[in-house]
């Protein structure tokens, strides 16, 4: 155990490296203070990978190692990292290591666990090392190659269970399962050293660690976490999308189909096989240990049956028989105890035989399905269209309609989901059980007798994957034309006096739409067929500043410029000419240099084309345009915003995701994806509309229009644009205005605006204006009412 001596030696200088906490977090590794490098280990700036800690890069030393410091759980904890491995060599390097290292002292032994990556003579195999003992290892295709390489460990229960791929996806199936007492090894003190080793060999190889990812995993949330991070998303986006829903759906008159869905893209897959003649009507995940259980129904061969469902392939386990005929809901109450309801009334069941017991008798009326809150004190049934809210520290019962036949219930947070029928599709909606209020979660798939609901709870519960809910204040007046005619808005300060600001509104059938704060309309300007708007304050214009205002007009496929009259608040034509751009146009937004102050305008079109227009004065009191950049996103094109302090332009690729590029016309093709709407991705197709939160300095945040389910999508405006959260705009009963559905255009002002709007609003296009059922609207939301569900001052 050369690297257990070696750390007994090094914990004499180790202490300003030491962390105490059960959190550790590298989000750069040019900062690796927490850290202890030994031998030839270093962080170095590579081309390919920006700062990156290499284990061995000195020919002359072919060893090296980097420990941190840290509180481990023996209970779970999950480790993700990713590697490349570079100047690879010929001879007998034997690759690398992730260790958890516990020093010998005088009252133990100490211990090390191995996961090894072994490139010796081109093996290529991984193996778990338990105290020298090494356990059967497995191969895979050549990691000794150039490529990146991720890797999830994860402890729970006793068991290290190690997947490898070249995606950064979590794999369903893992390489590597090997029983593993931790407690043991580390002897008592959960204080050990985490990190890695390579270069055991006289050859010479260098592997790179470009991101270290220690914490909960996809199933352990809310446990002790450990997470090393070099600025990449990745380990954080696996983490996320695990937020996953279960569903049995009923086929035919027996026979079940299991399926998953993910909340936050809306996608639905089926979970392996059709079973035929089970007739299973139930779903519950334990609380505790996520597994899945499933009971069958009167119709089954085997009715009555308690089973454990394979959450990677639908595989049932049968466990035992209930005693009851037939087992139509389960669910489990916070302490693990699993809950039933029969034809005789609620039994619990015995998880190790499956046996039921009847603890109260309810034979009087159907229910369809239960669900417990998180403290157990209140229980909640459907009883055919109404929602039962039981309290048990009161003894009383509360009612909420529900839209429609429910027979599938789970509460996650304050939220009750469930399934609602509707003719050949399912909708997936949303209760809050303390308002009543249903709220449609966008999501819909083709399952048509959907009998149970099952959510990673512990997952999804973490507040990146809660959809928050804001109600708009406000709504303006219905656009003149009716059908889909709405696409964008921009909102105009006024200089003097905020609260006579406006709202800027396209209308592609008629032109733009002015209205005052109170939503009332003030100008209806007939200039053509508007699909995009945008502004910027001060241009120099006829020896004054206006604020300039550009729309994309598809009437005569150009750039539609005006300027703002302060007084009156109108707008009036300034272009001296029709500019001809692209076909079938689809987005517009414009971009100030903060030094040169020269005004730009981006226009895109629906085969992913993008120009980039300068706008300046001719010199006569008016404006005219000079192209000088164009370049191709890929694919039909959306929203777009750019950040003048930063330099940055932003792009929504409709069935991709979002794009950042430089925004200065020298700025080029090369880009960054912000987010994907594939896997792994917090926005699903289309992407939308796009606008920016500016704060002080880097501060604020990107948010985007996620138009198919109804969602917001926050971002951080600095660095790497980091997830930030979601949340929807749902129904004002009280104000009486609707809820914000398939929206494309979206704004933000972060500057008081009056009484009305005293820290600034967010404005969203809103295409199904239903309350009542008028023309197409746009709806504002208070700033500070989305800051406060998020935590925010």
């Amino acid at each position: 155990m050369r690297y257990i001596n070696k750390l007994a030696f090094a914990v004499a200088f180790a202490g300003s490296c030491s962390v105490s906490a059960t959190v550790a977090t590298l989000e750069d590794l040019s900062e690796t203070s927490m850290l202890v490098l030994m031998d030839s280990a270093r962080t170095i700036n590579t081309a390919a990978d920006g700062i990156v800690l290499q284990l061995t890069p000195n020919p002359e030393n072919p060893l090296g190692s980097a420990f941190g410091h840290l509180t481990v759980s023996t209970s779970r904890f999950s480790t993700f990292f990713k590697f490349r491995r570079t100047q690879p060599s010929n001879g007998e390097v034997k690759g690398l290591a992730f260790v958890i290292i516990q020093p010998a002292t005088p009252n133990s032994d100490g211990g090390i666990i191995k996961v090894e990556f072994d490139t010796q003579n081109h093996t290529n195999a991984v193996g778990i090392n338990i105290n020298g003992k090494s356990s059967a290892s497995t191969r895979i295709p050549a990691f000794e190659n150039s490529n990146t390489w991720h890797v999830l460990i994860d402890y729970e229960a006793g068991r290290l269970e190690v997947r490898m791929n070249e995606t950064g996806e979590r794999p369903s199936d893992r390489l590597l399962r090997r029983s593993v007492n931790l407690s043991e090894i580390l002897g008592g003190n959960l204080r050990a050293y985490l990190g890695f080793t390579t270069g055991t060999g006289i050859a010479y190889g260098n592997d790179d660690i470009s991101q270290v990812d220690t914490g909960t995993g996809s199933v352990y949330d809310n446990y002790d976490i450990l997470r090393w991070s070099y600025r990449d998303e990745l380990a954080l986006k696996s983490i996320v999308k695990q937020c996953q829903v279960y569903g049995v759906h009923d086929e035919k008159l027996n026979d079940t189909q299991f399926f998953t869905v993910n909340p936050l893209t809306g996608k639905t897959k089926k979970l392996g096989s059709l079973h035929s003649d089970y007739d299973i009507e139930s779903l519950a995940i334990h609380p505790h240990t996520e597994k899945l259980y499933a009971a069958s129904s009167k119709d089954s061969d085997n009715p009555g049956m308690l089973y454990e469902v394979d959450k990677q392939t639908g595989k049932l386990t049968s466990i035992g028989h209930t005693g009851f005929a037939e087992v139509d809901s389960l669910a489990f109450a916070p302490d693990g105890t699993l809950w039933g309801r029969t034809p005789e009334g609620f039994i619990t069941i015995d998880l190790d035989t499956g046996v039921g017991t009847l603890v109260i008798p309810y034979a009087e009326t159907e229910i369809k399905a239960i669900a417990f809150s998180p403290d157990g004190q209140r229980v909640y049934a459907v009883q055919n269209t109404t929602l039962l809210n039981y309290d048990s520290a009161t003894l009383t019962t509360s009612e909420c309609a529900l839209p429609g036949k429910v027979e599938a219930l789970e509460l996650v947070g304050d939220i009750l989901y469930f399934s609602s029928h509707d003719k050949e599709q399912l909708t997936y909606q949303g209760l809050n059980v303390e308002t009543c209020e249903v709220f449609d979660t966008g999501i819909k798939f083709t399952f048509d007798d959907v009998e149970g609901l099952a959510w990673t709870k512990r997952a999804c519960l973490d507040e990146r994957n809660i959809i928050k809910q804001v109600k708009a204040t406000l709504e303006t007046e219905p656009v003149p034309a009716g059908g889909e005619v709405v696409d964008d808005i921009a909102a105009w300060i006024h200089p003097t006096n905020p609260a006579l600001s406006t709202v800027i509104g396209t209308q592609k059938h008629g032109g733009l739409v002015v209205y005052n704060l109170a939503g009332q309309q003030i100008q209806y300007l007939q200039d053509g067929r508007m699909t995009h708007v945008d502004l910027r304050y001060d241009f120099p214009l006829g020896g004054e500043t206006v604020t300039l205002v550009a729309a994309s007009n598809r009437a005569t496929n150009s750039i539609a410029l005006y300027k703002v009259n302060p007084l009156s608040r109108f707008l009036s034509n300034v272009a001296t000419s029709t500019t001809t751009l692209p076909t079938e146009l689809a987005g517009l937004c414009m971009y100030r240099h903060p030094l040169t102050n020269k005004y730009y305008v981006f226009v895109n079109d629906k085969s992913g084309n993008v120009e980039q227009w300068q706008v300046f004065d001719n010199g006569s009191g008016q404006m005219n345009t000079s192209m000088v950049r164009n370049f191709s996103v890929g694919s039909p094109t959306a929203g777009c915003v750019a950040d003048d302090r930063l330099g940055q332009l932003y792009i929504g690729e409709k069935r991709v995701g979002i794009w950042k590029y430089n925004a200065e016309p020298a700025g080029g093709n090369a880009r960054t994806q912000v987010d994907t709407t594939g896997v792994g991705g917090h926005i699903i197709a289309d992407v939308a509309g796009l606008t920016l939160y500016n704060g002080e300095q880097e501060s604020g945040y990107l948010i985007a229009s996620s138009q198919r389910n109804n969602t917001f999508v926050i971002y951080q405006r600095s660095g790497n644009n980091d997830y930030f959260g979601r949340f929807q705009i749902v129904a004002n009963n009280a104000l009486k205005v609707d809820e914000v559905s398939d929206t494309k255009g979206i704004d933000v002002i972060e500057v008081p605006l009056g009484t009305a709007f005293p820290h600034g609003v967010f404005i969203a296009q809103d295409s199904w204006n239903s309350s009542p059922n008028e023309n197409q609207n746009f709806k504002l939301v208070p700033v500070e009412d989305i800051a406060k569900v998020f935590g925010l001052q």
